[in-house]
């Protein structure tokens, strides 16, 4: 759309930066609601041990991710105590 404004004879250039910032606005937005997940990290400091199981098998594409599980556990607790 912002392309045919600027074939414009007189191209209006605030109209066209106000439609690009808000179609990035809204894919910004749809890719960080329905595509990224929270992270592991932020999930084991939460306490949400089976979540964070749940997306580490996804990222790493295997089942037995006990010890990505138990580094990110090692990490917390070192910060934490």
């Amino acid at each position: 759309m912002a392309f045919f404004m600027a074939l414009a004879p007189v191209p209006n250039w605030r109209l066209m930066l106000v439609v690009i910032s808000v179609a990035f606005s809204l894919t910004y937005l749809l890719i960080t609601v329905f595509y990224m997940t929270e992270s592991p990290r932020w999930l084991v400091s939460k306490g949400r041990r089976k979540k964070a199981e749940t997306i580490l098998k996804r990222l790493c594409g295997r089942e037995d991710v006990s010890g990505e599980l138990a580094l990110l556990y090692v990490e917390w607790w070192h910060r934490h105590h």
